[in-house]
Protein backbone atom coordinates (compact mmCIF):
# COMPACT_ATOMS: atom_id res chain seq x y z
CA UNK A 1 0.00 0.00 0.00
CA UNK A 2 0.91 3.64 -0.35
CA UNK A 3 0.81 5.59 2.90
CA UNK A 4 0.77 9.36 3.24
CA UNK A 5 3.20 11.17 5.54
CA UNK A 6 1.01 14.26 5.11
CA UNK A 7 -0.81 13.07 8.26
CA UNK A 8 2.34 12.23 10.25
CA UNK A 9 1.84 15.17 12.62
CA UNK A 10 -1.32 13.49 13.95
CA UNK A 11 -0.33 10.57 16.21
CA UNK A 12 -2.06 7.29 15.40
CA UNK A 13 -3.62 8.54 12.18
CA UNK A 14 -3.07 6.46 9.05
CA UNK A 15 -4.18 7.22 5.50
CA UNK A 16 -3.42 4.85 2.65
CA UNK A 17 -4.19 3.67 -0.85
CA UNK A 18 -3.65 0.05 -1.78
CA UNK A 19 -1.90 -1.00 -4.97
CA UNK A 20 -2.68 -4.05 -7.07
CA UNK A 21 0.28 -5.92 -5.56
CA UNK A 22 0.38 -8.42 -2.71
CA UNK A 23 -2.89 -10.33 -3.03
CA UNK A 24 -4.17 -13.73 -4.13
CA UNK A 25 -6.41 -12.86 -7.11
CA UNK A 26 -5.42 -14.03 -10.59
CA UNK A 27 -6.15 -13.03 -14.16
CA UNK A 28 -5.39 -9.89 -16.14
CA UNK A 29 -8.11 -7.75 -14.57
CA UNK A 30 -7.77 -8.84 -10.93
CA UNK A 31 -4.10 -9.64 -10.23
CA UNK A 32 -3.53 -9.54 -7.42
CA UNK A 33 -4.84 -7.41 -4.52
CA UNK A 34 -8.35 -6.84 -5.82
CA UNK A 35 -10.47 -5.51 -2.95
CA UNK A 36 -13.70 -4.78 -4.83
CA UNK A 37 -16.63 -6.62 -3.27
CA UNK A 38 -18.77 -6.13 -6.37
CA UNK A 39 -16.29 -7.10 -9.08
CA UNK A 40 -16.44 -10.37 -11.00
CA UNK A 41 -13.50 -11.81 -9.08
CA UNK A 42 -13.97 -14.93 -6.98
CA UNK A 43 -15.56 -13.94 -3.63
CA UNK A 44 -13.09 -16.09 -1.69
CA UNK A 45 -10.20 -14.19 -3.29
CA UNK A 46 -11.71 -10.83 -2.36
CA UNK A 47 -12.27 -11.98 1.23
CA UNK A 48 -8.67 -13.16 1.52
CA UNK A 49 -7.35 -9.93 0.00
CA UNK A 50 -9.35 -7.91 2.53
CA UNK A 51 -8.04 -10.16 5.31
CA UNK A 52 -4.49 -9.46 4.09
CA UNK A 53 -5.18 -5.73 4.28
CA UNK A 54 -6.68 -5.99 7.76
CA UNK A 55 -3.67 -7.90 9.03
CA UNK A 56 -1.46 -5.17 7.61
CA UNK A 57 -3.56 -2.52 9.33
CA UNK A 58 -3.76 -4.49 12.58
CA UNK A 59 -7.56 -4.43 12.79
CA UNK A 60 -10.28 -7.10 12.76
CA UNK A 61 -12.17 -7.53 9.50
CA UNK A 62 -15.40 -6.06 10.87
CA UNK A 63 -13.56 -2.79 11.61
CA UNK A 64 -12.87 -2.27 7.89
CA UNK A 65 -15.97 -0.44 6.64
CA UNK A 66 -16.72 0.14 2.99
CA UNK A 67 -20.03 0.77 1.25
CA UNK A 68 -21.67 -0.37 -1.98
CA UNK A 69 -20.94 2.78 -3.96
CA UNK A 70 -23.27 3.84 -6.76
CA UNK A 71 -22.03 7.33 -7.73
CA UNK A 72 -24.44 9.01 -5.34
CA UNK A 73 -24.03 11.99 -3.02
CA UNK A 74 -25.13 9.95 0.00
CA UNK A 75 -23.16 10.22 3.26
CA UNK A 76 -23.63 7.82 6.19
CA UNK A 77 -22.31 7.83 9.74
CA UNK A 78 -20.43 4.89 11.25
CA UNK A 79 -21.09 4.94 15.00
CA UNK A 80 -21.58 2.57 17.90
CA UNK A 81 -25.16 1.90 16.85
CA UNK A 82 -24.01 0.81 13.38
CA UNK A 83 -21.44 -1.53 14.92
CA UNK A 84 -24.16 -3.12 17.08
CA UNK A 85 -26.22 -4.12 14.03
CA UNK A 86 -26.10 -7.56 12.47
CA UNK A 87 -24.22 -8.03 9.22
CA UNK A 88 -27.30 -8.02 6.99
CA UNK A 89 -28.64 -4.75 8.42
CA UNK A 90 -25.19 -3.18 8.12
CA UNK A 91 -25.06 -4.16 4.45
CA UNK A 92 -28.48 -2.62 3.85
CA UNK A 93 -27.36 0.60 5.58
CA UNK A 94 -24.28 0.78 3.34
CA UNK A 95 -26.16 0.24 0.06
CA UNK A 96 -25.88 3.15 -2.37
CA UNK A 97 -23.52 5.17 -0.17
CA UNK A 98 -20.44 6.98 -1.47
CA UNK A 99 -19.09 8.72 1.64
CA UNK A 100 -18.61 7.56 5.22
CA UNK A 101 -17.82 9.55 8.38
CA UNK A 102 -16.87 8.55 11.91
CA UNK A 103 -15.02 9.66 15.04
CA UNK A 104 -14.50 6.13 16.36
CA UNK A 105 -10.90 5.04 16.95
CA UNK A 106 -9.92 1.68 15.50
CA UNK A 107 -12.42 1.94 12.63
CA UNK A 108 -11.05 2.13 9.08
CA UNK A 109 -13.28 3.91 6.59
CA UNK A 110 -12.49 2.91 3.01
CA UNK A 111 -13.70 3.66 -0.50
CA UNK A 112 -13.08 1.58 -3.60
CA UNK A 113 -11.75 3.19 -6.77
CA UNK A 114 -10.34 2.27 -10.15
CA UNK A 115 -10.00 5.77 -11.70
CA UNK A 116 -12.45 7.83 -9.63
CA UNK A 117 -11.06 10.21 -7.03
CA UNK A 118 -10.71 9.06 -3.42
CA UNK A 119 -10.81 11.89 -0.86
CA UNK A 120 -9.82 11.35 2.78
CA UNK A 121 -10.67 14.05 5.35
CA UNK A 122 -9.50 14.53 8.93
CA UNK A 123 -10.85 17.01 11.46
CA UNK A 124 -7.85 17.73 13.70
CA UNK A 125 -10.00 19.45 16.34
CA UNK A 126 -12.65 16.75 16.83
CA UNK A 127 -10.76 13.67 15.52
CA UNK A 128 -13.50 12.96 12.99
CA UNK A 129 -12.74 11.34 9.64
CA UNK A 130 -14.32 10.86 6.24
CA UNK A 131 -13.68 8.66 3.21
CA UNK A 132 -15.30 9.83 -0.02
CA UNK A 133 -15.70 8.27 -3.45
CA UNK A 134 -15.80 11.31 -5.74
CA UNK A 135 -16.27 10.25 -9.35
CA UNK A 136 -17.55 12.81 -11.81
CA UNK A 137 -21.19 12.11 -10.98
CA UNK A 138 -20.69 12.38 -7.24
CA UNK A 139 -18.54 15.48 -7.64
CA UNK A 140 -21.18 17.14 -9.80
CA UNK A 141 -23.82 16.20 -7.20
CA UNK A 142 -21.77 17.88 -4.45
CA UNK A 143 -20.85 14.81 -2.45
CA UNK A 144 -17.96 16.76 -0.92
CA UNK A 145 -20.26 19.51 0.31
CA UNK A 146 -22.70 16.93 1.66
CA UNK A 147 -19.85 15.28 3.56
CA UNK A 148 -18.74 18.57 5.06
CA UNK A 149 -22.30 19.35 6.17
CA UNK A 150 -22.55 15.88 7.76
CA UNK A 151 -19.25 16.40 9.59
CA UNK A 152 -20.32 19.83 10.77
CA UNK A 153 -23.74 18.65 11.94
CA UNK A 154 -22.47 15.49 13.62
CA UNK A 155 -19.07 16.50 15.01
CA UNK A 156 -19.12 20.33 14.82
CA UNK A 157 -16.35 20.28 12.23
CA UNK A 158 -15.06 23.65 11.02
CA UNK A 159 -13.23 24.01 7.68
CA UNK A 160 -10.08 25.53 9.17
CA UNK A 161 -9.52 22.29 11.09
CA UNK A 162 -9.93 19.99 8.10
CA UNK A 163 -7.08 18.29 6.26
CA UNK A 164 -7.61 16.47 2.97
CA UNK A 165 -5.74 13.84 0.98
CA UNK A 166 -6.76 13.28 -2.63
CA UNK A 167 -5.45 9.88 -3.66
CA UNK A 168 -4.42 8.38 -7.01
CA UNK A 169 -6.98 8.80 -9.79
CA UNK A 170 -7.19 9.13 -13.55
CA UNK A 171 -5.32 12.29 -14.58
CA UNK A 172 -6.46 15.20 -16.69
CA UNK A 173 -4.03 14.14 -19.44
CA UNK A 174 -6.05 11.00 -20.28
CA UNK A 175 -9.52 11.43 -18.76
CA UNK A 176 -11.71 11.97 -21.82
CA UNK A 177 -15.42 12.69 -21.36
CA UNK A 178 -18.32 13.67 -23.59
CA UNK A 179 -20.38 16.82 -24.02
CA UNK A 180 -23.01 15.59 -21.53
CA UNK A 181 -20.47 15.63 -18.70
CA UNK A 182 -19.38 19.17 -19.46
CA UNK A 183 -23.01 20.33 -19.67
CA UNK A 184 -23.83 18.75 -16.30
CA UNK A 185 -20.97 20.60 -14.62
CA UNK A 186 -21.71 23.86 -16.44
CA UNK A 187 -25.28 23.84 -15.14
CA UNK A 188 -23.98 23.31 -11.60
CA UNK A 189 -21.38 26.11 -11.75
CA UNK A 190 -20.08 27.95 -14.85
CA UNK A 191 -16.64 28.13 -13.23
CA UNK A 192 -16.24 24.42 -13.91
CA UNK A 193 -15.91 25.09 -17.64
CA UNK A 194 -12.23 25.99 -17.15
CA UNK A 195 -11.48 22.40 -16.12
CA UNK A 196 -12.51 20.99 -19.51
CA UNK A 197 -10.04 21.03 -22.41
CA UNK A 198 -11.37 20.63 -25.95
CA UNK A 199 -10.17 17.64 -27.94
CA UNK A 200 -9.54 19.17 -31.37
CA UNK A 201 -9.44 15.81 -33.15
CA UNK A 202 -12.59 14.52 -31.43
CA UNK A 203 -15.39 17.09 -31.57
CA UNK A 204 -17.71 16.88 -28.59
CA UNK A 205 -15.02 15.35 -26.38
CA UNK A 206 -13.00 16.95 -23.61
CA UNK A 207 -10.20 16.15 -21.20
CA UNK A 208 -11.52 16.64 -17.66
CA UNK A 209 -9.40 17.81 -14.75
CA UNK A 210 -11.63 16.33 -12.07
CA UNK A 211 -9.17 16.83 -9.23
CA UNK A 212 -9.01 20.52 -10.18
CA UNK A 213 -12.76 20.80 -9.60
CA UNK A 214 -12.38 18.96 -6.30
CA UNK A 215 -9.62 21.33 -5.23
CA UNK A 216 -11.86 24.30 -5.99
CA UNK A 217 -14.71 22.76 -4.00
CA UNK A 218 -12.44 22.09 -1.01
CA UNK A 219 -11.03 25.60 -0.97
CA UNK A 220 -14.52 27.06 -1.47
CA UNK A 221 -15.41 25.47 1.86
CA UNK A 222 -12.59 27.39 3.48
CA UNK A 223 -10.08 24.57 3.90
CA UNK A 224 -6.61 26.22 3.87
CA UNK A 225 -4.59 25.35 0.77
CA UNK A 226 -1.73 24.14 2.97
CA UNK A 227 -4.12 21.54 4.41
CA UNK A 228 -4.55 19.86 1.00
CA UNK A 229 -2.47 17.06 -0.50
CA UNK A 230 -2.98 15.78 -4.05
CA UNK A 231 -1.35 12.59 -5.27
CA UNK A 232 0.27 12.92 -8.69
CA UNK A 233 -0.13 9.21 -9.48
CA UNK A 234 -2.43 8.38 -12.40
CA UNK A 235 -4.34 5.11 -12.14
CA UNK A 236 -4.78 4.83 -15.91
CA UNK A 237 -1.08 5.37 -16.67
CA UNK A 238 0.33 2.98 -14.05
CA UNK A 239 -0.87 -0.57 -14.83
CA UNK A 240 2.00 -1.85 -12.68
CA UNK A 241 0.48 -0.23 -9.58
CA UNK A 242 -3.22 0.32 -10.09
CA UNK A 243 -6.43 -1.10 -11.48
CA UNK A 244 -8.19 1.14 -14.00
CA UNK A 245 -11.77 0.78 -15.19
CA UNK A 246 -11.13 3.13 -18.11
CA UNK A 247 -8.09 1.12 -19.20
CA UNK A 248 -9.25 -2.43 -18.41
CA UNK A 249 -13.09 -2.10 -18.49
CA UNK A 250 -15.51 -1.81 -15.59
CA UNK A 251 -14.76 -5.44 -14.76
CA UNK A 252 -11.29 -4.54 -13.50
CA UNK A 253 -10.25 -4.90 -9.87
CA UNK A 254 -10.49 -2.13 -7.31
CA UNK A 255 -8.16 -0.42 -4.85
CA UNK A 256 -9.07 0.81 -1.37
CA UNK A 257 -8.25 4.25 -0.05
CA UNK A 258 -8.80 4.43 3.68
CA UNK A 259 -8.33 6.38 6.87
CA UNK A 260 -7.85 4.97 10.38
CA UNK A 261 -7.27 6.53 13.81
CA UNK A 262 -5.79 4.04 16.26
Amino acid sequence: MITYDFFDSFPGLLAFTTTREGGVSTGKNFTSLNLGNFSDDKPENIRENQAILCRKLGIPRHHLINAHQQHTANVHIIDDHFLSLNTLVQQQYLEGVDALITDLPGICLAVTTADCVPVLLYDSQNQAMAAIHSGWRGTQKNILLNTFHSLAQTYHTQPQHLYAIVGPHISAHVYEVGEEVKEAFSKADPRYDSFFQHQDLRPGHFLLNLSGIIQMQLTDWGIPSEHLFFSDLCTFSRPDLFFSARRDSIHSGRMFSGILKK
